[in-house]
């Protein structure tokens, strides 16, 4: 016999989440990743080059999701329950609204709530370039689907 807290986690399971794409389709090794304590650093050479970087809220159903391999689970289980650490890093996102870093939280926001706010600094170049920027800054990591 299933409990009621079971069912309902079959349930939770069974549910389609919403997974909007871009064009880009990147893998997730391939994102590059900083950061929360980094930040100021990354802010300051994009400023040496003179890319604008603003702190915005911003629908989640307007963002894009440039990464093709999500983890579901952890979509799942941060629609329940954000940890801390991703409760308080807002995402980077590219001018035309694909995310850099934080598409597991921008997801998970997302699927609890399309009218969601989700805090992110938008930095003043198209994807396709912030890419390319990003990956001179020398403390970039990059993560498996699992991780």
């Amino acid at each position: 016999m299933k409990t009621l807290a079971r069912i309902r986690e079959c349930i939770s399971e069974s549910i389609k989440l919403n997974i909007p794409r871009g064009y880009l389709e990147i893998p997730r090794f391939q994102m590059p990743q900083i950061e929360l304590k980094d930040y100021p650093e990354f802010f300051r050479l994009l400023a040496l080059r003179k890319i604008s970087v603003v702190r915005i809220k911003i629908l989640a159903r307007e963002l894009r999701i440039a990464q093709t391999e999500i983890n579901f689970s952890k979509i799942r289980e941060w629609m329940k329950s954000m940890p801390k650490g991703a409760k308080d890093k807002p995402c980077l996102i590219s001018s035309d609204l694909y995310i850099l870093d934080g598409n597991h939280t921008a997801l998970s926001l997302m699927n609890r709530n399309p009218e969601s706010k989700i805090d992110c600094y938008i930095i003043g170049l198209e994807m396709e370039e912030l890419l390319q920027t990003v990956r001179l800054f020398d403390r970039i990591t990059y993560k498996t689907v699992e991780s």
